[in-house]
C-alpha cells in the first residue's frame, strides 16, 4: 500500500467518506495527510507503517479510539498532537519510539483516556487487542499489504470468527502429524490472529517441545523451546516472546511447524503480514509445515515470489487440506 495508492482510494469513494471504523494492516504507509477527508472516523487502527506524524488526525472531531502498532518512525515530535485528543476513550501504542517520559506526560495529560502500551496490555491471553475498543464500527474496512487482493478484504470481520479457532486447534491437535511430533513450533495469536493457545497448551500437556518464535530487529525469527506460557515477558512490537536468555533451537530440529497467514491459497501459499519472517524461516525448515487460517480466507491464489515456501497441510475449521507439493 503506497501513499499515492490510498489517497485515490479516498479520493475515488473506494473507501467511503462515512466509514467508522478503518484498519490499514501492513500498509507501509508515510504519511496519513488524507484520512481527515474521513470525517466519520471514530475507530482507527494504524498497524505496521512508517508513519512519522499525527498531526493530521488533529482534524478528525470524532475520533475515540486510536490504536498505533508496529510503528516505530513514530517518536515524541510526531506525535505531540496526541495530547490535544481529549475525548480519546482508548490509546493504544505499541511497537513505535515514543519514550517512557512522554507516554508518562500524556497519562497525566489524559485522565480519561485509557491508555495502553507494551507490557501493559493483556495480548498474553490471546484477548483481541479491539475489546478494548468500546465503539461498534458500522462499517470497516482492512486494508494489507497486496492491493491487488484488497477486495477480498473489504467488510470481512475478522473478528467475529474467532469462535471457529476452537475447531481449528481441535483439528491441528488430532492431526497424526502433531501426535507423532516431538518438537513443534507455533505462533501465540494475538489481535485478530487465530487463537493457538489451545495448541500451545495441548503441546506442553502432551510432554513435547513447544517452540514459540523470537524476532528480532533484524528480521530474522528463531524457535525457543518454552515451559511456561506465563513466563514470556519479553516483547517485541507488543507481542509476548520468550526472553532473550533463552536458548533456540535450529530450524532444522523442528517436527511440525504451525504457520500463520492472513490468507492462503489452494497450494499452500501463504499472505502474511509483510514483515518477511517466515519467508526467510520456512526454507530452513526440515520438518511438516502446516498453515492454519479461516475458510472465508482461502483465496484462489495469493501474490507470491520465487523464493516463497508453500505449507504442506492447510487446516481450517472446515477441513484439513493435504497439500501437493
Amino acid at each position: 500500500m503506497t501513499d499515492q495508492r490510498f489517497a485515490e482510494m479516498i479520493q475515488s469513494g473506494y473507501i467511503p467518506s462515512n466509514i467508522t471504523r478503518l484498519e490499514i494492516s501492513g500498509g507501509g504507509l508515510t504519511h496519513i495527510n488524507d484520512i481527515p477527508a474521513l470525517t466519520n472516523l471514530s475507530n482507527l487502527i494504524l498497524d505496521g507503517n512508517h508513519i512519522e506524524t499525527l498531526a493530521p488526525l488533529a482534524h478528525l472531531d470524532n475520533l475515540l479510539a486510536l490504536e498505533i502498532t508496529n510503528n516505530p518512525a513514530l517518536t515524541d515530535d510526531g506525535a505531540y498532537r496526541l495530547f490535544s485528543f481529549s475525548d480519546l476513550q482508548v490509546l493504544a501504542l505499541f511497537g513505535t519510539s515514543l519514550s517512557y517520559d512522554f507516554i508518562g506526560r500524556l497519562r497525566v495529560a489524559l485522565p480519561n483516556t485509557a491508555i495502553h502500551t507494551s507490557g501493559d496490555y493483556p495480548y498474553a491471553t490471546s484477548t483481541s487487542s479491539r475489546s478494548a475498543f468500546q465503539v461498534t464500527p458500522e462499517i470497516m474496512i482492512t486494508m494489507f499489504y497486496a492491493d491487488d487482493y484488497l477486495h477480498i478484504f473489504d467488510g470481512y470481520d475478522f473478528y467475529a470468527d474467532m469462535e471457529m479457532d476452537q475447531e481449528i486447534a481441535r483439528r491441528v491437535v488430532a492431526l497424526r502429524e502433531f501426535q507423532a511430533a516431538a518438537t513443534i513450533f507455533c505462533f501465540l495469536g494475538v489481535g485478530a490472529e487465530i487463537d493457538t493457545r489451545p495448541i500451545l497448551d495441548a503441546a506442553l500437556q502432551m510432554g513435547k517441545t513447544l517452540c514459540l518464535p523470537r524476532c528480532g530487529r533484524d528480521g530474522l525469527m528463531e524457535p525457543v523451546p518454552v515451559a511456561d506460557l506465563d513466563a514470556l515477558t519479553e516483547t517485541f512490537y507488543g507481542i509476548p516472546q520468550p526472553s532473550i536468555d533463552l536458548p533456540p533451537l535450529p530450524p532444522g530440529a523442528i517436527d511440525l511447524a504451525v504457520v500463520p497467514g492472513i490468507a492462503f491459497d489452494r497450494q499452500g501459499y501463504r499472505l502474511g503480514q509483510g514483515g518477511g519472517y517466515y519467508d526467510r524461516f520456512l526454507p530452513k525448515l526440515k520438518g511438516v509445515a502446516l498453515g492454519i487460517c479461516r475458510a472465508a480466507l482461502i483465496l484462489p491464489t495469493v501474490p507470491r515470489e520465487d523464493h516463497d515456501q508453500p505449507v504442506s497441510i492447510l487446516v481450517t475449521e472446515k477441513e484439513i487440506a493435504e497439500l501437493k507439493s
